[in-house]
């Protein structure tokens, strides 16, 4: 089963990484509780797993982000027992004591990925400062099925990732560093989710 949190998952990515580069800690967090502070929030549509790029990182300066020894990140359960049914009184007693200290001070949102450059994107992953870049792509059939048409998650099948040609979903991914392809002006990407 996938719970549609990427967009915590890639948050708290961001989180972990500016952690080990601030703290030396590498304490795994959990997405679960951002993300469930986004859908008792943000008043999306129940059924929707979903949400905006930005509000898991809204919710990290708001209330920051529980370990996941507190608040675990079982992504088998379903979609309504993950996010506490949207009652936060049914949350770990100690989630949000915990949270505090994983606040952010903030975010940068910079716009349209589309008007992006690759430049843009080498020297922002180049500065010692920058812990990741969460972006969001358009999915099709392509994420997870072979060229011969078999469902698959095996990277060989599915790698290099191909242009979605009929959009299904969106996914958030976080994207760590780069290194360019040998032989070739192309870059390769190294994504946290």
């Amino acid at each position: 089963r996938k719970i549609g949190a990427c967009t915590s998952h890639g948050a708290v990515g961001v989180l972990m990484q500016r952690n080990y580069r601030l703290r030396g800690s590498q304490e795994l967090l959990s997405p679960r509780f951002p993300y469930t502070m986004c859908k008792i929030e943000a008043g999306t549509d129940k059924a929707e797993q979903g949400t905006y790029c930005v509000l898991p990182f809204k919710m990290l300066v708001k209330y920051g982000c529980a370990s996941d020894s507190v608040v675990r990140n079982n992504t088998a359960l379903e979609f309504d027992d993950y996010i506490y049914n949207r009652d936060v009184r049914k949350m770990p007693a100690k989630a949000f004591e915990d949270a505090t200290k994983n606040r952010i001070p903030g975010y940068v949102q910079v716009g349209k990925f589309a008007n992006v450059t690759e430049n843009d994107i080498k020297k922002a992953l180049n500065n010692p400062e920058c812990d990741g870049i969460k972006f969001m792509i358009a999915v099709g059939d392509e994420f997870w099925t072979a060229k011969d048409g078999r469902t698959s998650w095996a990277a060989a099948d599915l790698l290099p990732i191909r242009k979605c040609i009929k959009k299904v979903s969106n996914h958030d991914m976080w994207m760590l560093g780069y290194e360019m392809e040998d032989g070739t002006e192309r870059m390769k990407i190294l994504f946290g989710t």
